[in-house]
């Protein structure tokens, strides 16, 4: 004898209308979702840069946070950046060095984390002689922001300046409001004006 009558429960089914998410009334763009699979590039499958756009990504690891940046400087043109990270290697900071000198980037400003003094002390000593505002400090964030007179990008993810091939994933997304909030808490830690306390 079964607890209930199952022919009383009713259909579940899924309707086929749904009703716009709050982000979705509030922007106007829906929230996409973008699975990269191993063997897809940034060019093959992101989506060009749109306004109040928000993208939720994972990948696979073929392509790393300074392939995205770049990607994304390519269509906003130069920009202000602010980047957030616990590890960086050597051939992303040359990447971003030489970034700077073609002014796609326009100023460069790193927290990183202290221990890359030890996990990577050339590359620490080789950006810090260069054109780029650094400050180490105690920091797993990692954050970028992508700024200027037209677009406002940040990238907020799991993957930190280095070459991996793992699996990560983070939100990208466009707005004055977020880029601002992540770039006042990084320059407030480079200044050591201690923001957290």
């Amino acid at each position: 004898m079964s607890l209930f009558d199952v022919s009383s429960i009713g259909d579940f089914s899924v309707p086929q209308h749904r009703e716009p998410s709050i982000l979705e009334k509030t922007t106007g763009n829906p929230v996409q979702n973008l699975l990269l699979k191993a063997t897809q590039t940034l060019q093959e499958r992101w989506p060009p840069v749109a306004r109040n756009q928000e993208i939720h990504y994972a990948t696979a690891g073929l392509w790393s946070s300074h392939d995205l940046l770049f990607h994304l400087l390519e269509q906003t043109g130069p920009a202000d950046v602010w980047i957030a990270t616990w590890s960086m290697t050597e051939e992303p900071a040359r990447q971003l060095v030489q970034k700077l000198a073609d002014n796609t980037i326009r100023s460069l400003q790193l927290l990183l984390d202290v221990r890359v003094q030890v996990r990577n002390p050339a590359v620490y000593a080789f950006i810090k002689h260069q054109t780029a505002t650094i400050r180490t400090s105690i920091c797993h964030a990692k954050v970028t922001v992508i700024q200027n007179e037209h677009w406002s990008f940040s990238l907020i993810g799991s993957a930190n300046y280095t070459n991996n091939p793992r699996i990560e994933c983070g939100i990208l997304r466009e707005g004055a409001d977020v880029a601002a909030f992540h770039r006042q808490w990084i320059e407030a830690e480079i200044a050591k004006s201690k923001p957290f306390d």
